[in-house]
């Protein structure tokens, strides 16, 4: 059994092509950066795949679980380079505070085609089977999903559609409206969400209305899965970058200590 899942990540990951992860973006010596594409149906997504140990890993142990965190990026990296979304500033605080304190891991970041959002349903559907392969083959029970402004209300509708696949999300300078709640209650995920007071783009009463119904609806329980940060002075795009601290980083990743 073993030998069919190492072969499956072969496959996998030979499928990708790598490309150069010493870059100003990606710059750790230990983190390699792979890109790919999914399709499903008549949609098509590339993204990267930043990994650190994750092969040598599922190697030398016994299914032992890693991390798999999802990041989706603000309006500003949409495109079909397979490349603007890197430079997105939170790819580097999130992969500078992965590298600093698991030995393996695997982190997606996929790329919104020019023309489509993240909140739409054929890119959610093409990113929970991209998703769902690689935490299958990893073993991974839950993952984490992430994002900044428009790739926060995705991550949140994502998560909320598909709450089996995640355990945990993190949206910053995100709207919520219109996102139904039903299975993140239903499934305990846990959320945290950052706001700036300076966020024109951002009715800080919408966000602290979602917040209020996820904690009223989980109840007691929710002391431990809901966070919210409402950061003064900051505006959009200060929201959209420097949310991403290693306290913020840590509590989120820590929800699924107990699932891997």
């Amino acid at each position: 059994m073993k030998k069919n899942f190492l072969l499956i990540i072969i496959l996998i990951l030979g499928a990708c092509s790598k490309s150069d992860h010493n870059t100003k973006d990606v710059d750790s010596e230990s983190i390699t950066v792979l890109s790919g594409f999914k399709t499903h149906e008549a949609s098509e997504l590339k993204y990267k795949i930043a990994t650190k140990g994750a092969l040598e890993y599922y190697k030398n142990q016994t299914l032992v679980r890693i991390p798999l965190v999802v990041y989706l990026h603000t309006s500003s990296y949409k495109g079909n380079d397979n490349e603007l979304q890197l430079k997105d500033p939170a790819v580097k605080s999130i992969l500078s505070y992965l590298d600093s304190k698991y030995s393996a891991f695997i982190m997606f970041i996929p790329q919104c085609p020019p023309d489509m959002n993240w909140e739409e349903n054929s890119m959610i559907d093409i990113l929970y089977y991209l998703v769902y392969e690689y935490k299958h083959v990893y073993n991974a029970t839950s993952a984490i999903i992430i994002g900044g402004d428009m790739g926060g209300r995705g991550a949140l509708k994502t998560a909320s559609v598909k709450p089996t696949l995640f355990r945990a999300v993190f949206a910053c300078a995100s709207d919520p409206t219109g996102i139904v709640t039903e299975g993140l209650i239903s499934h305990n995920i846990a959320v945290y969400m950052v706001t700036g007071n300076n966020d024109n783009t951002i009715q800080i009463p919408t966000v602290q209305d979602f917040i209020d119904n996820l904690r009223f609806n989980m109840g007691k329980i929710s002391d431990e899965l809901i966070k919210f940060d409402i950061v003064e002075g900051w505006n959009h795009l200060q929201t959209c970058k420097d949310s991403y601290t290693n306290e913020r980083l840590s509590w989120i990743c820590n929800q699924i200590v107990g699932y891997w």
